[in-house]
């Protein structure tokens, strides 16, 4: 084929004929081995010419580590919901014996400072602050979630201050609900560590907790009011 021939051919020929075509044709290169001798191959490091298997290796190879990595997130996040679901088994049981709201509070804080590692964890409720309680709502939650976890953009984003002026780059939020399944109030827990809290995670040990707050804290209004 002279040089004038290959150019007229390009001109008229697609990229996505071409493309189409050797789809239909997967044996094609079989039957055309002279052909590699002229194309120009995917490169290995070394400048060395790599094959279409050595190719499709470097590909099943980049594959295989995203799964690998993903697969000790998934065992990470696992092994970390073991040890709380043993931390908050425990706290449930003070929480249920706790005789006001403001010890309860304070015994739920120091667990959560000093047991789960957590920097922050606090209340909203509807009927003290009903601006703030409205303005987490609207911005969190949607379509009928009760928890909602968030994170920071970035390293150096803070989504609030915590505990000792810390920033707070991850956080869980729960909704608190009645005997009438209404929202009163919303549990934040947050932590300093971006990676503490995030989507993908699982949330039925945070609804659990939200659960057992919001019975207590319905006892404790009861009486009060």
């Amino acid at each position: 084929m002279t040089k004038n021939t290959a150019e007229k051919i390009k001109e008229t020929l697609q990229e996505h004929e071409v493309i189409q075509y050797l789809e239909q044709n997967s044996d094609f290169f079989t039957q055309k081995i002279e052909l590699f001798e002229k194309m120009t191959l995917p490169r290995k490091k070394g400048g060395q010419i790599a094959s279409f298997g050595d190719f499709q290796n470097m590909k099943l190879t980049k594959k295989i580590a995203q799964m690998e990595e993903r697969q000790k997130r998934i065992m990470a996040t696992a092994l970390q919901n073991i040890e709380s679901t043993k931390q908050i088994n425990q706290l449930t049981l003070d929480l249920l014996h706790s005789t006001t709201k403001e010890s309860m509070m304070n015994h739920f804080r120091n667990v959560i400072e000093n047991e789960l590692n957590l920097d922050s964890a606090q209340v909203i409720l509807k009927h003290d602050n009903p601006e703030g309680y409205q303005q987490a709502c609207t911005r969190n939650f949607k379509d009928g979630q009760s928890v909602c976890l968030r994170t920071a953009q970035n390293e150096n984003a803070c989504l609030h201050s915590g505990g000792g002026d810390g920033c707070i780059k991850s956080e869980a939020l729960i909704l608190l609900t009645n005997k009438k399944q209404e929202n009163f109030g919303i549990l934040t827990l947050g932590s300093q560590d971006i990676e503490r809290f995030h989507e993908g995670q699982g949330v039925e040990l945070l609804e659990f907790l939200g659960g057992i707050i919001s019975y207590k804290l319905q006892e404790f209004l009861a009486d009060k009011g």
